[in-house]
């Protein structure tokens, strides 16, 4: 979080410079930098892209520093274009399009297209790190600047003609340095947050693993052991009775035996139906809400984006599958249909002793 002392030196941001602190004054980006642009050589000559000189785009743009080019032009780019060679240290910032606002530091001498407003800083008024912390604070107020054409863009003359609250040279440098080390922070904390995601869905995965194992209920086992009850499904599930069932016969493969657990196929215990495909061409019937991968989340359903599928009176009984699963189909939210990405499960509760 921004401290006070950081806020107090910052001045008011969004381009007002009234209010400032002693010692600062509220001057135009002219004032404190030489300001110019690039351009495009033709892309019809293809000695124009075959130099040595590194050419930057807006598209390149908000990384900071930069320190290499996606693309090299030729000395001979230069002299039949309007580009140019701005040195180390200026300061790049977007002035058209998606990109408007974007800003970089030049890491190296470089060559910019015409959406690139570039500005040098004046030696002894402004540092690079001063004005690129303080163009970047300005995007969003870029942005709506450049609303009203087809495409959001600035003029160097707007950017010539922008406010800036400007800080004594040694506090300046000093704002620049506190910035770099709180973005550190912020970076930090975004990677740790980016990878959070992935941690849950993983610990997710372990939760549901032990509880299936019963490495999740060990402890519990161990104190109540000769009170635990049998596995609840009737014998002959289990037995292999039920051939027509497909019993499982071996213990479940890369898991150990649990006392008073039993090893089953799903089918036996639950009834289960793979979704109908969405073809217009053939499917006849009642149009009915139809589930798809993208709606189906951990423990919940997405409703917001539902699609409709006509289903007969025979599919809605469960298809192929046994009589008793034709009149008890797996039930979805609100009788929905389901696609074939989307497999549906409902526990049989014939096969389980009460």
């Amino acid at each position: 979080m921004l401290d006070n002392e950081l806020i107090q030196e910052s001045g008011r941001g969004g381009g007002g410079v009234s209010e400032l602190p002693e010692g600062w004054d509220g001057v135009s980006l002219d004032d404190v930098a030489q300001w110019g642009s690039g351009g495009t050589p033709s892309r019809s000559n293809p000695d124009y892209y075959s130099g040595h000189i590194p050419w930057i785009k807006t598209g390149e743009l908000g990384s900071g520093t930069i320190n290499k080019a996606e693309e090299m032009i030729s000395e001979l780019a230069l002299k039949n274009s309007s580009a140019k060679i701005y040195p180390k240290g200026s300061v790049v910032v977007a002035m058209y399009g998606a990109t408007i606002g974007k800003t970089s530091i030049l890491g190296i001498d470089a060559a910019t297209n015409q959406a690139c407003g570039v500005g040098i800083p004046i030696d002894g008024v402004t540092t690079s790190n001063y004005l690129y912390y303080y163009l970047q604070s300005q995007k969003d107020a870029f942005i709506e600047a450049g609303k009203g054409g087809a495409q959001p863009n600035i003029s160097q003359g707007v950017i010539k003609n922008w406010p800036l609250p400007l800080a004594p040279l040694n506090e300046q440098k000093r704002i620049a340095d506190k910035l770099d080390s709180l973005l550190k922070r912020v970076d930090s904390c975004r990677e740790r947050l980016d990878r959070v995601p992935l941690i849950l869905k993983r610990f997710r995965q372990s939760v549901l693993a032990a509880a299936t194992s019963g490495a999740l209920t060990e402890d519990w086992r161990e104190k109540n052991r000769g009170e635990v009850g049998a596995n609840g499904v009737r014998p002959g599930v289990v037995n292999g009775d039920d051939a027509e069932e497909g019993a499982c016969h071996a213990p479940l493969q890369g898991r150990e035996e649990v006392e008073g657990w039993a090893a089953v196929r799903l089918a036996n215990v639950a009834h289960s139906r793979l979704g109908k495909m969405l073809d217009k061409s053939k499917n006849q019937g009642t149009p009915v809400s139809y589930l798809r991968n993208v709606n189906v989340r951990w423990f919940d359903f997405d409703l917001s984006d539902i699609l409709t599928i006509k289903v007969s009176v025979k599919e809605k009984g469960g298809g192929k599958d046994r009589d008793h699963r034709r009149q008890h189909p797996p039930r979805t939210p609100q009788g929905h249909e389901t696609g074939t990405g989307v497999f549906s499960i409902r526990p049989d509760h014939r096969n389980w002793n009460n």
